[in-house]
């Protein structure tokens, strides 16, 4: 076999490997992104349970169920909790995506009253 002969084999067999690992490649990167949405949705659901644990703490409180020594121990806690989340989020850049989200939802609305003001002109116009 020629040196040119077993390059083009090489060749032949690198491109079938990539056209076969493509798909799996793909799939990787769209659990990925699916993990992710797990992973944020579960720290936005712990972290709305710190601050429903927070709201009832401030309830017992001022209602004389706790004294002020548990009280203190208690927030000092949740508080802890909800900073650890809020990192976490913040790590994995939820806050950026939600961000983006919102200035893309703004954007939508903006066009839609541009279009709909044009309408409006265009058939007062012609009117």
């Amino acid at each position: 076999m020629s040196l040119e002969a077993l390059a083009l084999s090489l060749a032949l067999i690198v491109a079938l490997l990539l056209w076969i690992a493509a798909p799996l490649l793909r799939h990787g990167s769209r659990f990925a992104e699916h993990a992710d949405v797990v992973l944020t949705e579960r720290l936005q659901q712990h972290y709305e349970r710190v601050l429903s644990a927070l709201r009832d703490l401030e309830e017992d409180y001022s209602l004389g169920k706790l004294s002020q020594a548990r009280y203190q121990a208690e927030r000092e806690h949740w508080i802890a909790q909800g900073v650890e989340v809020l990192a976490e989020l913040d790590r994995i850049g939820a806050f950026e995506t939600a961000d983006r989200t919102a200035a893309e939802l703004d954007a939508a609305v903006d066009r839609q009253i541009e279009q709909a003001v044009a309408a409006y002109r265009k058939a007062h116009k012609l009117a």
